[in-house]
């Protein structure tokens, strides 16, 4: 468990593509906390999670909701637990819902929405997370940044691990590297993937993807 600004980055175990083993969960906020990504569908990992938002929640602070960054299974693997043990309500993508037709989504987010935050961890008001669509890796990929330090969540635009695979199936890689460049532009502080350790200078690391991948074309 990483924790920097409000953040906290919760690597679980799943049943996703080496050199991974874990995929990141995230719990972003102060008082207010959002839970990105509950990934994992082994019962022992879910434990590590609850034991974190069962004191999340013991300190008084208020979960607000599921959000998924995407439908891929190594992301969703502890969605419904999640939300049965804290009664909690799911957002996503219209397009990742879609793919997920045996979820209960509470609403979709579209890309410029804003979720509020209240006060970041110094106590200024008006804290928020920006919602981006960024597709090309799946169809609904969502990326969220958040206002205080600028920190962006990712999910799997980019690994820190490796390349990221781009699926025919649900990927397209033209897409894939015009929201790529989306992020560059709007990233000035840490990158957190959905596999991998966070990266402080996260537009770095976002030009060296570009770069891989131009050099791969």
């Amino acid at each position: 468990m990483k924790v920097n600004q409000g953040v906290i980055q919760i690597p679980l175990e799943t049943p996703t593509k080496l050199p991974a083993t874990h995929t990141n969960a995230y719990l972003i906020g102060d008082q207010k906390l959002y839970l990105i990504d509950p990934s994992t569908p082994d019962p022992s990992e879910q434990e590590k999670l609850w034991r974190l938002l069962d004191q999340a929640t013991a300190e008084g602070r208020k979960l607000q909701g599921v959000l998924l960054t995407h439908d891929h299974p190594d992301h969703i693997g502890a969605v419904e637990k999640t939300l049965n043990r804290y009664e909690l309500p799911l957002y996503a993508h219209q397009l990742a819902a879609e793919a997920l037709p045996h979820f209960s989504f509470a609403g979709f987010l579209e890309h410029g929405q804003e979720l509020a935050l209240g006060l970041s961890p110094e106590g200024e008001p008006g804290w928020m997370l920006k919602v981006y669509h960024l597709p090309g890796h799946a169809p609904g990929h969502l990326v969220f940044q958040e206002t205080c330090y600028q920190a962006v969540i990712v999910g799997d635009l980019i690994s820190t691990l490796s390349s990221i695979l781009i699926d025919p199936r649900d990927g397209h890689l033209a897409t894939y590297i015009k929201s790529l460049r989306f992020l560059e532009s709007i990233t000035r502080g840490y990158l957190y993937p959905g596999h991998g350790d966070p990266a402080p200078e996260g537009q770095r690391v976002i030009k060296r993807t570009l770069r891989h991948r131009q050099k791969r074309e």
